[in-house]
């Protein structure tokens, strides 16, 4: 079996889409919105900050798994309350993410 450990479940409808949530992304990411649709993150030197839109699908990614030979995945919420006075993904997406695709 094989299991990857380490996928942030941005861009899915479940996680919140709407511009507060989107500038806060962007905000703790430091991307530049005009890099954001001008040129891949590798020529930025910026992550994405996970602004994926809300519209990534689940048949895409269960397809890929399949392709990649990837039994399970675990997600990871990123709360960064502390610092940063929010989350890139919380729990509580997480668990609708998980009750959508089980």
């Amino acid at each position: 079996m094989v299991i990857d450990v380490h996928v942030h479940p941005t861009g899915y409808p479940q996680v919140a889409q709407d511009p507060e949530s989107r500038a806060f992304r962007d905000r703790v990411y430091q991307r530049r919105t005009e890099d954001a649709l001008s040129a891949p993150i590798a020529m930025t030197g910026k992550p994405s900050g996970g602004n994926g839109g809300g519209n990534k699908n689940f048949d895409v990614l269960f397809t890929r798994m399949d392709h990649e030979g990837i039994d399970r995945f675990v997600l990871l919420p990123l709360d960064l309350t502390t610092r940063y006075g929010g989350w890139i993904v919380s729990n509580d997406e997480i668990e609708q993410i998980v009750a959508a695709a089980p």
